[in-house]
């Protein structure tokens, strides 16, 4: 065999697959035990270890699923929310957090994650509003 055609061994050639799996696992593994005590659904799952394993595209999709199984729950739309914003689709992350405003209207963070938002689109004053809103509530708790 000459150097150039030199193939590589098989543990070699597997070894970022099983890098991917094994990093696939652990983040699985965290987010389960990170969110045991609460109720969660599979999707919910997911959706997280999408997240975590650089594959967020595939993420606000699962969080979908776990959305259509409780309408209710204001961290799924925060998820939602977070997540449309790391992939930069902020617009559409807006109305995922006024979800989430609307059932818990006391959670400091998503006010704030809006007005960060907000200040990215040009919207400074809303921007503002949304962030004094969220130190208040904040120093109240």
């Amino acid at each position: 065999m000459s150097s150039g055609s030199t193939k590589r061994p098989r543990f070699l050639r597997e070894a970022p697959r099983r890098a991917e799996r094994k990093r696939a696992s652990v983040i699985c593994i965290r987010a389960t035990r990170f969110l045991s005590h609460r109720e969660h659904s599979p999707p919910e799952y997911q959706a997280i270890a999408l997240a975590g394993l650089d594959r967020g595209h595939e993420a606000p999709a699962a969080i979908e699923k776990a959305i259509a199984l409780n309408t209710t729950r204001s961290i799924l739309w925060f998820r939602k929310g977070s997540l449309l914003q790391q992939l930069g689709l902020l617009k559409e992350a807006l109305p995922a957090y006024h979800q989430s405003i609307n059932l818990e209207p006391k959670n400091p963070e998503t006010r704030y994650n809006v007005g960060m938002i907000r200040i990215k689109l040009g919207r400074n004053q809303e921007a503002v509003e949304a962030i004094d809103k969220s130190k208040k509530l904040k120093s109240a708790k």
